[in-house]
């Protein structure tokens, strides 16, 4: 499997880049927020920023390869690239723990976030993709550097918009 990463701070805003970055330090993509609908920006003001985002991700021309959206933080996800929708169904795993299902092209997928905070994305039940925060133990003013081993850049960017999207510890 091939190495990425990239980099964020916790209290990123809309206008920081993150950047995602091939194993020798060329820029491949760029992850996005999606802006929040007008019910969910009004809850997640009320509640001071207590609601996830989710993302989209673009390659070095602007061109969106995969973006994910929700009609509301934790409800009907949709992913879609190349004018292609794709529905995504959350199934609980464990009490806290829930896997993302969708099918691209007769292929069956799976993100699933483990307890250990690993991100782990499956295709037709093979391993395509894992993410972590290689920080997670030493944590310093809030930075994150997540690293991603995937089979192809494509599928990396996949797993950086889900595991960017359901990572826990936001």
């Amino acid at each position: 499997m091939k190495k990425y990463r990239y980099d964020f701070k916790k209290e990123d805003s809309f206008d920081d880049e993150i950047l995602m970055l091939n194993e020798e330090g060329h820029v491949l993509y760029e992850l996005v927020k999606n802006k929040h609908n007008l019910g969910t920006a009004i809850i997640h003001h009320t509640i001071r920023g207590g609601l996830k985002f989710t993302y989209k991700i673009l390659d070095i021309s602007g061109q969106i390869i995969w973006s994910l959206n929700c009609l509301f933080t934790g409800f009907c996800y949709k992913l879609s690239s190349n004018k292609m929708n794709y529905e995504v169904i959350q199934k609980r795993v464990q009490l806290l723990e829930k896997k993302q299902l969708f099918t691209i092209a007769n292929q069956k997928y799976e993100f699933e976030l483990t307890s250990k905070k690993e991100g782990r994305l499956t295709c037709n039940g093979e391993l395509i993709a894992t993410a972590f925060d290689s920080n997670a133990l030493q944590r310093k003013n809030q930075q994150f550097e997540i690293v991603i081993f995937a089979t192809e850049d494509k599928m990396a960017a996949l797993m950086a918009v889900f595991f960017q999207s359901f990572y826990i510890e936001r």
